[in-house]
């Protein structure tokens, strides 16, 4: 019965002994295959479109579209900006690639007019992960004369931005070649649709301060009747809150007064671009 019981042993301790040395090969395979993971798993990096995002001082930039043409293995951005530059000073773009290590790739600005960039990107590797595209601002040294203001070396730069669009998030889309009136009609549709939309929050903002206006209007009437049952000392501190509601009233009729002409600004540009638009049309 002793021995019995020893032989048991012995092939439980066996048994034991390969099952934990099993799961530790499983376990150190799985460490290994998550540590390759964890290096391949690189952190999406993209830049959301039709978002207006401030830059270095007070400009504005907005990335309209960004897409890649699979078969000819190159991008086609375009931005819309506000007030990056005086008329000192240029845009310029540098783009990147990530594939395993960052290199350069070309940025070639093919078309621009009133703040608006289309820019083509060449030069990607086809298993490219993420591309950074530098917009760069650049004006003459001051100091600089005139043979020296020529040198690359004598200009200030500023990267105003870094935008980003990543392999998982692109838009794939065929690329189209364009002439610079197809280029200009393109860009009217995206002006006039910019257009719409700032006449659009004008108006949803005029809403909403004619609506704050009636209910001061309603507060002022509320208060106005309390004061008929108030001591002095109690009229006199509601006299001061009902003029703050008037204070507050005029502030707003004006920023209706000013939404109402920038709606007409707007209305004006709009009326000029589809103008625009039309000739172009005839000349396509």
């Amino acid at each position: 019965m002793l021995k019995k019981d020893r032989v048991n042993l012995k092939r439980n301790s066996s048994v034991f002994f390969m099952g934990f040395l099993a799961i530790s090969m499983l376990g150190f395979m799985f460490f290994l295959s998550s540590n390759f993971l964890m290096k391949e798993k690189i952190p999406i990096l993209n830049t959301a479109l039709a978002k207006e995002e401030s830059v270095s001082g007070n400009g504005l930039i907005t990335i309209d579209s960004w897409v890649y043409d699979e078969k000819k293995n190159e991008m086609e951005v375009t931005l819309i900006t506000k007030d990056l530059k005086t008329i000192d000073e240029d845009i310029r773009f540098e783009a990147f690639q990530r594939n395993g290590e960052t290199s350069n790739i070309e940025a070639r600005k093919v078309f621009e007019e009133d703040g608006i960039y289309v820019l083509k990107l060449f030069g990607l590797s086809k298993e490219f992960q993420q591309v950074a595209l530098d917009v760069i601002k650049v004006s003459q040294n001051e100091f600089a004369n005139e043979k020296e203001t020529k040198e690359e070396n004598q200009e200030n730069k500023e990267i105003l931005s870094t935008l980003y669009s990543d392999q998982r998030k692109v838009k794939h889309q065929s690329i189209k070649v364009k002439t610079n009136d197809e280029y200009a009609m393109y860009l009217a549709d995206v002006l006039i649709a910019q257009t719409e939309k700032e006449m659009e929050e004008a108006e949803n903002l005029e809403r909403k301060e004619q609506k704050k206006q009636n209910e001061l209007e309603n507060a002022i009437a509320s208060n106005q009747d309390e004061m008929i049952y108030e001591t002095a000392e109690e009229k006199a501190e509601t006299e001061s809150i009902i003029n703050g509601y008037k204070m507050k009233i005029e502030d707003s009729k004006q920023l209706v007064a000013d939404l109402n002409a920038k709606k007409e600004i707007l209305k004006d540009k709009k009326e000029k671009l589809e103008l625009r638009k039309r000739e172009l049309d005839l000349s396509i």
